[in-house]
């Protein structure tokens, strides 16, 4: 009786082991895993070989997308895939110039990314950003560029398409990176993204409502679509609190802009 009270405690350990393995990523990945230069991927714990198709990386601002950074420019840097069938992702960013991490990450959603643990050089999943039943999910942060020109800025990206059985087999990876050259020393933007507005709820359905810096009165509220494509603009007169109606809005994210003349605020919103 000893004896097999000893191989079912084993036994139940071990079970305990392989499913905390198994599970813990599904609210972050940990950090290192872009397929950066000197980098691993998804395939460090998942099966499968790393595909450098299918992710798109866009980096906008309210005037559109761009393709070039300012010194301390805010830029919103988009990850998305597109592939119907699957219903679970992971995913994880990175900046680098050269193999320096350059620039702030910020969270505009903690619903849906985060920090990977014990640094913030690294963007992963939330638990929230993990399950797209369309097959296309896409995840958002902000990036603020670094002070001084560190020449080309290098976001790595690699993305896990689950077929959520709940084993890592049968998962399908993908890698990509896109380039964001130094444009020179332009106007600086004077906001942080997530500093001067908050955005609550977010995700919404019907109505945001937009928390600014209790000095701010009478400016323009816009919405642009993530390709940086004004999609409506409004006037705005409280100084602290304001509603937007979202309700026209077909789902997907948005960037959204409160402007005056002293002041520039943006951040990220989801419309579900």
């Amino acid at each position: 009786m000893k004896k097999l009270t000893l191989v079912l405690i084993v036994s139940i350990s071990i079970i305990a082991i392989s499913k905390t393995t198994l599970f813990t990523y599904s609210s972050g990945a940990p950090s290192a895993r872009t397929s950066a230069p000197g980098e691993k991927n998804c395939t460090e714990c998942h099966s499968g070989t790393a595909s450098t198709s299918g992710v798109t990386i866009l980096a906008t601002t309210t005037s559109g997308q761009v393709t070039s950074y300012q010194p301390n420019q805010n830029i919103f840097i988009s990850v998305s895939v597109n592939k119907p069938g699957k219903m679970k992702f992971g995913f994880e960013l990175t900046a680098l110039a050269g193999t320096q991490h350059v620039g702030t990450f910020s969270i505009v959603d903690p619903n849906s990314t985060a920090f990977c643990s014990g640094t913030q050089d690294y963007i992963t999943h939330a638990d929230g950003g993990t399950v797209d039943s369309s097959g296309n999910p896409t995840w958002m942060v902000a990036w603020k560029a670094p002070a001084t020109d560190k020449g080309t800025v290098k976001f790595y990206t690699a993305v896990n398409q689950t077929n959520d059985d709940g084993n890592t087999t049968g998962d399908e990876i993908a890698t990509g990176n896109f380039s964001l050259p130094f444009g020179g020393a332009g106007i600086t933007e004077t906001a942080t993204p997530n500093r001067l507005i908050k955005i609550f709820p977010n995700p919404a359905t019907e109505k945001i409502n937009i928390l600014s810096a209790s000095n701010f009165e009478h400016g323009i509220v816009s919405i642009f679509n993530i390709q940086g494509e004004l999609i409506s603009k409004s006037n705005v007169t409280d100084n602290n609190l304001n509603t937007i109606n979202i309700q026209s809005l077909p789902v997907g994210n948005y960037i959204i802009e409160l402007k005056n003349d002293k002041y520039l605020g943006v951040n990220y919103f989801n419309k579900q």
